[in-house]
């Protein structure tokens, strides 16, 4: 083989390792995306947990799961929400009642996870609202005193 056919052959091994290295760094520096919970907060169910549970189901592995979720809250601004539990492959995000500033609720949530992540991202349950008192008995009106005789 002459000199310009090793350097040919020796520019395309070059390229190749190169690039093998760009593609092994990529899946190390874990190609994301963003994803959005895929029911709603409104028509859940609730339990009397005083929290919000939302889960990511179906992880590759557990070091999938985001150590954070975000989730907006009814007033336009975001509360980010730290794992609380990992199940299995799923990893639950535990928002207690008692976090959220007053007068605000959860309406919706966001996870950043692996760009190969095929799962679901729920929320499992919302907190009870508190009862309303019952109304008390109004008490019964006292008797119109009745005119007098003669007026």
């Amino acid at each position: 083989m002459k000199w310009t056919g090793w350097k040919s052959l020796s520019t395309l091994v070059i390229a190749a390792l190169a690039l093998g290295t760009v593609v092994i760094q990529a899946e190390r520096a874990g190609a994301s995306k963003t994803i959005e919970l895929r029911n709603s907060i409104a028509g859940t169910g609730c339990e009397d947990l005083g929290e919000y549970l939302f889960i990511l189901n179906q992880l590759s592995s557990g070091s999938d799961a985001p150590a954070t979720i975000q989730v907006v809250l009814s007033g336009g601004g975001t509360i980010n929400v730290a794992l609380s539990k990992l199940l299995n492959k799923n990893a639950h995000y535990s928002l207690l009642e008692s976090d959220l500033p007053a007068g605000e609720v959860p309406v919706n949530a966001f996870a950043v996870v692996p760009d190969s992540y095929r799962g679901n991202f729920v929320i499992s349950h919302v907190p009870c609202g508190t009862p309303s008192p019952s109304p008390s008995p109004s008490p019964s009106p006292s008797p119109s005193p009745s005119p007098s005789p003669g007026l």
